[in-house]
């Protein structure tokens, strides 16, 4: 699988993934992550590559995609997730999202 996630960081503390709606973007999520970095590490990554792809995947493959997003760049760490409409549908199995919109 190498569909390549791309991700916005910012702010310091506790892990928070936001996950942005299906035909969305990391905009979407602009303004809350703003105000969210002053209390959490946000990142928001871009699901785009997953959704958009050529050779279409089937949803228990992207939200496969996204369980590895997390293993690879945040690994050992408690993470916790917040899902805009499909964002939060594509919440892997171990985490749970914390807030659905």
């Amino acid at each position: 699988m190498s569909h390549k996630i791309t991700f916005r960081e910012r702010g310091q503390g506790p892990l928070l993934i936001l996950l942005h709606g299906y035909g969305g973007s990391v905009h979407h999520w602009e303004s809350i992550a703003e105000n969210l970095s002053a209390h959490y590490r946000v990142i928001v990554p871009n699901l785009s590559h997953i959704y958009m792809s050529s050779d279409k995947l089937f949803f228990t493959v992207q939200i496969e995609a996204v369980a590895k997003f997390i293993r690879e760049n945040f690994p050992g760490e408690k993470v916790s997730l917040a899902g805009l409409s499909y964002g939060g549908g594509l919440c892997p199995g171990d985490w749970r999202p914390s807030i659905r919109i």
